[in-house]
């Protein structure tokens, strides 16, 4: 029992300092003009987007950006007026940037009681012409795991961008009763992982381009659950995009002329897991899947990564493409009779990395993370001894993320994607070539 009581207060103790922690970030941030660091999305070669939230209704917010972190020589973009119909954050495009060039930005908040600016954060464009390119590729944010001291080890990569795949928030965690979501609940959710010390000061200096996937709204949602706009309206005010129209979240976007992305929303549209596979059963809808499949077939990269946050080459698992067996097989069908060399998937939500690549399949797979969530062997012990019969490389026994790095090749190119612990250590390697 002293044991027990002993464990206990060391627990409320450490939960005590994470709270005050908080609270001192929060402060030193509420004096700045802001509640949290800025972050930029969705950067490409000639335009950005700049995140930022501020600490009152009604208060007014510009970017100021430049080449040198002094400032010296800048430019100002017009203002905004926070409200909390948008849970007082904004986006600011800059646009007429240069490609593959740094560039430094820093808020500038008015709130009547004179200027106030924020702390300097940085991006880099993104190149038109070839060259090396670097990321990182991640999921599962719990925030019951902070400190998120793996992006300290990210970061140190120095990447030129994050691709987040999902559960950015665990909106039903810990649900001690009956859980319902609201509006209110899942800004509170993103706002309490955002507060994290160490990811903020990563998306400071790091491009992000996020998805969600089940538990920015409920485990296992689909089409159907009646709070997913509530759900979608709090992810794109905290994870914004660059898409069209106002609840479309899909997307595809080039880093050089190497390799272009495609990002799939993998539950706005999806079919209830438990309807039959009968050829209209869908995990992309109909809309989504002809943006695909137009995508691939007129994409000059010789790389084609595609982004899920589901699994794909799984069959087992209801609420993945293993549920979904008449679309993914199309889907790879589709790659197959097209020719389209190379076309290669990263997926996340398993909390396992491990290589899925299929002979029977003609889309490669490597699923990556968690990056601050329970490994999938301390959710289920008994599952090491399934996943390491398989004779795949893996990592279900720690906190991980995927380190990439394009190159051009005398055929084409070639993308070698590294599963990195928390400790930094390279725990396996895949290479793909086009």
């Amino acid at each position: 029992m002293e044991t027990e009581r002993r464990a206990f207060l060391r627990n409320v103790a450490a939960f005590a300092g994470l709270c005050l922690a908080r609270v001192g970030l929060l402060r030193a941030q509420g004096a700045n003009g802001l509640s949290h660091s800025p972050a930029t999305f969705d950067v490409g070669a000639r335009s950005a987007l700049v995140w930022l939230r501020g600490i009152k209704e009604g208060q007014t917010v510009q970017i100021e950006w430049g080449r040198t972190e002094d400032f010296s020589v800048s430019e100002m973009s017009g203002s905004k007026k926070l409200s909390m119909d948008h849970d007082l954050t904004a986006v600011v495009e800059l646009g007429g940037l240069d490609p593959d060039t740094q560039y430094f930005y820093r808020s500038a908040s008015f709130d009547g009681e004179g200027r106030v600016l924020g702390e300097v954060g940085r991006f880099r464009t993104a190149p038109e012409t070839t060259r090396a390119i670097t990321f990182v590729v991640g999921a599962d944010l719990l925030a019951e795991y902070q400190p998120f001291k793996v992006f300290d080890q990210m970061l140190a990569r120095k990447p030129e961008f994050f691709l987040n795949i999902g559960d950015t928030m665990y909106a039903d965690h810990p649900v001690r009763n009956a859980f319902f979501g609201s509006l209110d609940l899942y800004r509170r959710k993103h706002a309490e992982n955002r507060s994290d010390r160490h990811l903020q000061k990563f998306m400071l200096a790091t491009p992000t381009f996020a998805i969600w996937d089940d538990h920015e709204v409920e485990n296992n949602f689909d089409r159907n659950h009646p709070k997913m706009p509530e759900g979608r309206q709090a992810f794109i005010e905290w994870w914004p995009r660059r898409a069209e129209g106002t609840s479309r979240l899909f997307r595809r976007f080039s880093w050089g002329p190497n390799v272009e992305f495609f990002m799939l929303d993998t539950r706005q549209y999806r079919s209830p897991a438990s309807a039959p596979d009968d050829g209209t059963k869908t995990m992309l809808g109909q809309e989504q899947k002809a943006w695909l499949k137009e995508g691939l077939r007129t994409s000059a990269a010789p790389l084609k990564v595609l982004l899920s946050p589901s699994p794909f080459n799984n069959n087992e698992d209801r609420d993945s493409w293993g549920g979904f067996r008449r679309e993914r097989d199309e889907l790879s069908e589709f790659v197959t009779q097209n020719r389209l060399n190379r076309v290669f998937l990263i997926s996340a939500d398993w909390h396992i990395a491990i290589d899925l690549s299929k002979r029977s399949s003609a889309i490669d797979e490597m699923v990556v993370g968690p990056l601050a969530a329970w490994p999938q062997f301390q959710i289920n012990p008994r599952d090491r001894r399934f996943f390491t019969g398989t004779g795949r490389p893996l990592v279900g026994d720690e906190l991980n993320f995927g380190f990439g790095r394009v190159e051009a090749t005398a055929n084409g190119a070639r993308m070698t994607l590294d599963v990195v612990d928390i400790n930094g250590k390279v725990r396996f390697s895949k290479i793909i070539e086009s």
